[in-house]
């Protein structure tokens, strides 16, 4: 941690570059010169209605009884 701000965080990376990270989003204690660890990774969306559920659906609509 290179410095705290009133709101935010400065991280500083050992290529020199700065990132300014808002406090909200941080849930422990940070004090100046703490080495922290980031991970970015990428996560799939979650899906809430199934694709298959909403075929089921439709098919239930449009279904017609003419025999």
């Amino acid at each position: 941690m290179e410095r705290i701000g009133e709101d935010f965080l400065v991280i500083k990376f050992s290529d020199g570059r700065e990132l300014l990270w808002s406090k909200k989003f941080i849930d422990w204690e940070v004090r100046e010169g703490d080495r922290i660890k980031i991970i970015v990774s990428r996560q799939e969306a979650k899906n809430d209605f199934p694709e298959d559920q909403a075929k089921n659906l439709l098919k239930k609509i449009f279904q017609t009884n003419n025999a």
